[in-house]
């Protein structure tokens, strides 16, 4: 009977100090997670697409760099024509004629211009679009890393914790019960032979 009894305590005792070393594995192992976690690296944009981004927009608030440049050599241009055409005319009719000629190519020179104004501004969006479409793009990486990541850790750490928990729990009422049906069940069938052997 003591020989049950030792046996059926020293299960026990096996029992609870495996559940002891696995509750401080476990604890150090979401100790260590955790320390991780809490020291994981940052994702930061480069500053560089930062900067890029500025640049295109900029670009896309701007007018064509030298537009006013143009516009001023061209005004100069003619006029410097008229009054060429002035001090050199022999009449009111050549006169006008070469203003009329001075007048024409600035005009053509500044639709030109403003083409080319147009041209750029078009440009300039869909660069503008473009930097913006990268930023975005990086924008939602560092935001899934920074924070998404790390959120859906902890929320599998909490899931493995509790399962743990609750295997740990059903598992230590099941090694007790299991010791006391083993020891009572034991003693039981003990009893009943000595009962069976009395006279």
């Amino acid at each position: 009977m003591s020989a049950l009894l030792a046996g059926a305590l020293i299960s026990g005792a096996l029992g609870v100090g495996k559940a002891i070393f696995g509750g401080a594995q476990a604890a150090r192992g979401r100790k260590e997670m955790k320390n991780l976690l809490a020291n994981r690296p940052q994702y930061n944009i480069p500053e560089a697409y930062s900067k890029a981004l500025g640049l295109a927009q900029q670009r896309a608030a701007g007018e064509m760099p030298g537009m006013d440049k143009y516009q001023q050599m061209y005004g100069e241009a003619t006029s410097r024509a008229m009054t060429s055409a002035e001090r050199g005319s022999i009449s009111s009719n050549v006169y006008q004629g070469a203003v009329q000629s001075a007048q024409d190519r600035e005009l053509q020179a500044l639709q030109q211009l403003a083409i080319m104004g147009a041209q750029y501004k078009t440009q300039a969006s869909q660069q503008l679009e473009t930097a913006q479409n990268r930023m975005g793009g990086l924008q939602q990486e560092a935001w899934d890393f920074n924070t998404n990541q790390p959120y859906q850790m902890k929320l599998q750490m909490a899931s493995e914790n509790k399962q743990a928990g609750w295997q740990n729990l059903y598992g230590g009422l099941n090694d007790i019960s299991q010791t006391v049906m083993n020891f009572a069940g034991t003693r039981y069938y003990t009893d009943m032979l000595k009962s069976l052997q009395k006279p």
